[in-house]
């Protein structure tokens, strides 16, 4: 079956590059959780809670990869998530007067806002 509809080519692609990126970015804090578990910087049980809390990030990164109509609204779910995340983190940036946290937090929540607007496009257009 073929879920891609009368999308172009170039949606499709991309949707498969946020979908993958995303997913790299939720294995990405899976693991560096259970690293600063091993080095002893974190409890291993706040360790499992962060793991818990990115897993939704892959599953829903994997199903926009593979071009899901619910990994859309999943991760349109997940971006309000996302945005309140970067957004305090961009406060503690400006507090502490931390450069490269600010850097992080505001490419964070750029790919955050561009994701979003990529779902909120592809919806009106299926919508119609």
């Amino acid at each position: 079956m073929n879920t891609t509809g009368d999308r172009s080519l170039i949606s499709v692609w991309q949707q498969r590059v946020i979908g993958g990126l995303w997913t790299l970015l939720g294995l990405a804090s899976i693991l560096n959780s259970f690293q600063m578990a091993r080095m002893e910087q974190m409890p291993r049980s706040q360790a499992w809670f962060w793991a818990l809390l990115a897993s939704p990030y892959v599953v829903a990164g994997l199903g926009f990869l593979l071009v899901r109509t619910w990994a859309r609204r999943v991760l349109g779910a997940l971006m309000v998530v996302s945005g309140l995340l970067f957004a305090d983190w961009i406060l503690a940036g400006l507090m502490l007067g931390n450069p490269t946290l600010l850097l992080l937090a505001l490419s964070g929540l750029g790919f955050t806002a561009y994701s979003a607007v990529f779902i909120f496009r592809s919806r009106l257009r299926h919508s119609t």
